[in-house]
Parts: structure tokens; sequence; C-alpha cells
């Protein structure tokens, strides 16, 4: 076998691994419709920039203190930065549940709960850092200063956008 061929061989088995070669493992495809009544695929979510998506699950008591975090995330990372959510909600009461605590970013429905569990989201309110060329920086369980934190730093050794967030009013843990 030439250099080429192996070469080939192992982008294809990184590829079917669902592995990319530099090493995070790249995010699940997935097409859903949104509470901005719109439609995503991974591609156009993350279309030219990283994305923050949070995942929140039907009837976490959490849900309101995580959109309005969310929020205000999106708007410390002034555009630097694309946030979504996404929920285990039908399409309708993605939309009710985005409309109720007014969340200013598209909340993705995925009722079955597959692309969230492909993630390796388990519960609500764990985040996932998504690299413009689809790769996953990394899966936190939860959130607060010290994961956002996280987020400020592999985005800086990404080549992402450099972000100096004030977190001191995020949850402390």
């Amino acid at each position: 076998m030439n250099t080429s061929s192996k070469t080939l061989l192992t982008i294809l088995v990184a590829a079917l691994a669902g592995k990319s070669l530099a090493g995070n493992k790249v995010a699940p495809a997935f097409t859903a419709k949104a509470s901005d009544g719109k439609t995503y695929t991974l591609e156009s979510l993350t279309a030219g920039k990283p994305t923050l998506l949070m995942f929140f699950s039907a009837g976490c008591e959490h849900n309101p203190g995580g959109i309005k975090d969310l929020n205000r995330l999106k708007a410390l990372f002034g555009g630097k930065v694309r946030v979504a959510g996404m929920t285990n909600l039908d399409p309708r009461q993605t939309k009710e549940l985005a409309t109720k605590y007014h969340a200013k970013f598209p909340i993705l429905s995925d009722q079955m709960a597959a692309t969230i569990g492909a993630f390796g989201g388990k519960a609500g309110l764990d985040n996932a850092l998504i690299l413009p060329n689809g790769e996953i920086a990394h899966v936190w369980m939860g959130y607060d200063r010290t994961t956002i934190k996280q987020v400020e730093i592999l985005l800086d050794r990404s080549h992402g956008p450099h972000l100096n967030l004030d977190l001191s009013t995020f949850p402390k843990t």
C-alpha cells in the first residue's frame, strides 16, 4: 500500500469512527426544527463560528435560569460565538419554552433526545462547544463560571475569537 492509500485509509477510518484527525469527536449530523421557525443542520448552525449549544430537559426546574444565563452569554460573546439550545421537547413545546423564558437564541427540538445523547449530553444544562469545522471541542455536564471560562480558553487555543468575559454574575458552581 502506497503513502496516499494509507493516508486515504486513515481519513476513512477516522470519519467512520466519528473522529477528526485533530483528535476531537465530530459532532453528530442532525436536522432539527427550532423555536424561531427555522430548520437547522449541524452545518448551518456552526457555519463560520464556534457554537455553544446548551441542552434543556423537559420540565427541568433550571431551564429558566439557564435560558437567562445563555441570553447574557450571547450578549457577552458579541456575535463572535453562536449560541443555541436543544431540548427533548416537540417543536410546539420548544417554541413555548423559548417564548415563556424569552430566549434570544434558537432552541432546537430533539424530541427523542437522539442528538443530545450522541453529543454526550445527559441532563439539563449540559453544554457543548462546537468548532466551525464541526468538531466538538468539549462537552460539560452542567455549567458555571469555571466551565464558561474553559469555553474562553478552548476558543483561544483553537484560534477562535479572543473573549474577555466578566463572569461575576454567573453561578459559582
